[in-house]
C-alpha cells in the first residue's frame, strides 16, 4: 500500500496496512496530548522571558541569565537580546542563540567532550574531563 508522505498521522494506522496497529503508538499519542494539555500556560501572550547575552561570552552569559530566572519566568515566551544589537526577536534571534550556544556548549576544547574515534563530526563524553576541570 502507498502511504502519502504528507500525512500527519501514524502510517501504521493506515487502513490498508497489514495487521493491527501497535498498541504503544496510541498510548504514546494519548500520553503526549495529555502532557501538552496539562502544561502550565503563561498568564498572557505578551509575557516574555528575556535573556541578554554577549556574543563573546555566550555560554557564561546564558547560564547566568537563565539561572537567575524563576520557574514562572521560564514558561514565558523566550526573548533573546544580543548586547549592542538592537532588534526584535520573532524567532530568528532565538534560533541563532540556540545554535551559537549549543556550538559553544559542546566545544571539545573545554574538555567535557571529545571527538569520537570514528570521525571528527561526532563527539562523546570525555572520560578524562575531571582532569581538565575539577567541576566536571
Amino acid at each position: 500500500a502507498v502511504v502519502s508522505t504528507q500525512s500527519t498521522g501514524d502510517p501504521r494506522l493506515h487502513k490498508e496496512s497489514s495487521g493491527p496497529a501497535i498498541q504503544y503508538s496510541r498510548d504514546y499519542k494519548m500520553k503526549y496530548e495529555n502532557f501538552r494539555a496539562n502544561l502550565p500556560q503563561p498568564s498572557s501572550n505578551t509575557a516574555k522571558c528575556e535573556v541578554r547575552v554577549s556574543r563573546s561570552d555566550i555560554l557564561a552569559n546564558s547560564f547566568d541569565s537563565i539561572m537567575s530566572k524563576t520557574s514562572s519566568d521560564l514558561i514565558k515566551r523566550l526573548w533573546v537580546v544580543f548586547d549592542g544589537e538592537p532588534g526584535l526577536d520573532y524567532g530568528g534571534v532565538a534560533r541563532e542563540w540556540f545554535y551559537s550556544l549549543s556550538k559553544e556548549m559542546f566545544n571539545p576544547y573545554y574538555g567535557l567532550w571529545e571527538y569520537s574515534a570514528i570521525d571528527n563530526y561526532t563527539i562523546q563524553i570525555n572520560p578524562n574531563s575531571g582532569m581538565c576541570n575539577p567541576e566536571h
